[in-house]
């Protein structure tokens, strides 16, 4: 439960982000040139794939997987939290949207990395090694 609550926090995570990709939301800056159409949907290919073939894998119960969203969000912190004053400066929407998709992310590495999330890992964990050791007899 707290897995699949994990994967729907960070699928309405990456939902709020590409919200923030209307120019209605996120105005240019003064002196900024609009992005191309082409490079933002390769960059919502390659980043928005990832994270749900990331959120695939951990409701899957791959253990690697959830570390691995861990330091993809973390990188993703950093520079989120790099634009957050110009996002709050420059429009009303974009900054409050960052700061709960943050949020989300920040909850649903919570869950699997503490208590019932944990165990569940440790659990598949202990499963696939029980398995793969009645294999080897």
């Amino acid at each position: 439960m707290a897995v699949s609550r994990s994967v729907a926090l960070v699928l309405a995570s990456l939902v709020l982000g590409l919200a923030q990709l209307l120019p209605a939301v996120h105005g240019l800056r003064p002196g900024e040139e609009a992005v191309p159409l082409w490079f933002t949907l390769a960059m919502v290919g390659v980043f928005g794939g990832l994270t749900v073939w990331l959120a695939g894998k951990m409701y899957a119960g791959r253990n690697w997987s959830r570390w691995a969203m861990l330091a993809y969000l973390g990188v993703g912190w950093v520079f989120a939290l790099e634009g957050l004053v110009d996002d709050f400066s420059y429009s009303s929407l974009a900054g409050p949207l960052n700061l709960v998709g943050i949020a989300l992310e920040v909850a649903a590495m919570w869950l699997v990395f503490q208590g019932p999330g944990r165990a569940w890992y440790g659990a598949l964990r202990a499963q696939r090694a029980a398995s793969s050791a009645r294999r080897a007899d």
